[in-house]
């Protein structure tokens, strides 16, 4: 039995060799790297473990936070990023268990004779020896899958920025629409008051105290609406960057101002196709399954083994030899397998023509989004609203000479108030479409200027409403 046994050592630890692959790891700083590239800034940290992350954090947020660091906190922390990025680890061991080969399998088994004593042993090990085919010819395929999940990772930072950068500026523009409705309310309370001490006095009639205490109380119940909007945003934004109750102040109470110019558009189809990272996956997917096609050819012979094969007789005869075994392809030759596969490999094509279509579309319809919402804000801001100021002025001065009524007044206020909330939510359209270009396109936009919130056009100057005792 001493040969025997070392035969079997022997085989058992080229087994064990056969089955030992390189080890590979989650890959985070690719993943990293190549959102930091997408984005402008760096977020490698992303691999940091959770005590740093905190620390990390809690430096950044002590601050005003940007649009910049507001990503960072949220790819940081955000809770359903973090479950995404485990599929790393996930591809990881599905790629260690693909590149490996099937475990050898032994077998043994002793037979007593029921006279004269002693017994006859069997032993044997058999290894799928198909598996040392199509292992390398699955590395290429395995190696696809694996960028695949990569890809697919980086594509899911991405989007959170892009929900983030909405939710910021979504923040800012509530923040704005706050600031103009509390001088508003501030304005309107003083005007009520004002009319009220002159109603008192007996030099106005009621009608005119009732309107000025309607537009008093729309004022406060804007000022409620404006407070309920801007909790609802920063919750929102809170919640994307993973942040729970702890608090914030963003480094700016307005939105900024419009950049100079827009990205030639003629451009940005061709980048997005050699950016946008949806697309490098399918890709990828492509590949996988262009490479796993002739192993499913194979198919109907996985179950084909070699192994070796020893007997010992109760007479201490002993015998060693080898063993073979392979499926007959008669009701499953393979053809199936074959059929399935290229069925996958054309539906991988087709998904790449149409995402590559889906692409072409997004960038157009986004490039047309941004041109429109900037001919907005640039009519509001150099037509609509100079031309509101300036009825505002004339109907103040016809209030004051008598020739109009305060409700004419009151109306032209409430334009003025409409159209500034209009010019808020149209700068806030701007740059939201601008992240969507950016997602569109797949990579960060420069920004040919910075925020100049002096170069903005003032907030809306609330006006106090004379009281005149010989106005009906």
């Amino acid at each position: 039995m001493n040969k025997l046994m070392r035969a079997f050592l022997l085989l058992g630890v080229v087994g064990l060799l056969c089955g030992c692959v390189p080890d590979t790891n989650g890959d985070f700083s690719a993943v990293a790297k190549q959102a930091s590239s997408k984005l402008g800034f760096d977020v490698t940290s992303i691999d940091l473990s959770q005590e740093d992350l905190q620390a990390y954090t809690r430096s950044i947020i002590e601050k005003p936070i940007g649009i910049e660091s507001s990503v960072k906190i949220a790819i940081f922390n955000n809770k359903t990023l973090r479950a995404k990025v485990e599929d790393l680890w996930i591809a990881k061991a599905d790629y260690d268990l693909n590149s490996a080969l099937p475990n050898p399998a032994f077998s043994g088994s002793i037979q007593f004779q029921n006279q004269g004593g002693g017994s006859k042993t069997e032993l044997s090990v058999e290894q799928d020896v198909m598996g040392f085919f199509i292992l390398p010819l699955n590395a290429k395929a395995n190696d696809a899958k694996f960028e695949s999940t990569k890809l697919e990772v980086s594509q899911a930072v991405l989007d959170l920025a892009f929900n983030v950068k909405v939710a910021y500026y979504t923040v800012l523009a509530s923040q704005e629409s706050l600031l103009t409705k509390q001088k508003i309310a501030d304005a309107s309370e003083a005007s009520f008051e004002l009319t009220r001490r002159q109603f008192k006095a007996g030099n106005i009639p009621e009608i005119q105290l009732k309107n000025e205490q309607i537009f008093y109380n729309q004022a406060k119940l804007d000022l409620a609406e404006s407070r309920s909007e801007l909790a609802v945003s920063r919750e929102r934004f809170s919640q994307l960057m993973g942040i729970g109750k702890t608090s914030f102040v963003l480094d700016s109470q307005t939105l900024p101002r419009l950049p100079e110019s827009d990205p030639n558009g003629e451009l940005l189809e061709n980048i997005a196709l050699e950016q946008r990272l949806d697309l490098a996956m399918l890709k990828a997917t492509l590949m996988a399954q262009s490479q796993s096609l002739p192993v499913a050819g194979l198919s109907a012979l996985k179950e084909s083994k070699v192994g070796l094969k020893a007997e010992a007789d109760p007479d201490g005869k002993q015998s060693l030899g080898p063993s073979l075994s392979f499926p007959i392809p008669i009701s499953n030759a393979g053809k199936a397998a074959v059929s399935k596969q290229e069925a996958m490999v054309r539906q991988a094509r087709h998904q790449v023509d149409a995402k590559e279509e889906e692409i072409r579309s997004d960038v157009k319809l986004a490039l047309e989004h941004l041109a429109a919402a900037r001919k907005r804000v640039l009519s509001l801001q150099n037509d609509l609203l100079p031309l509101q100021q300036r009825v505002i002025d004339l109907t103040l001065q016809q209030y004051n000479y008598m020739l109009v009524g305060v409700f004419t007044l009151l109306q032209a206020k409430q334009s003025e108030i409409h159209m500034h909330d209009t010019y808020i939510k149209a700068r806030q359209g701007y740059w939201t479409a601008r992240a969507e270009l950016e997602k569109a396109v797949g990579t960060k936009l420069s920004t040919q200027t910075r925020t100049n919130l002096t170069a903005l056009p003032q907030p809306i100057k609330p006006v106090l409403t004379p009281a005149h005792s010989n106005h009906y």
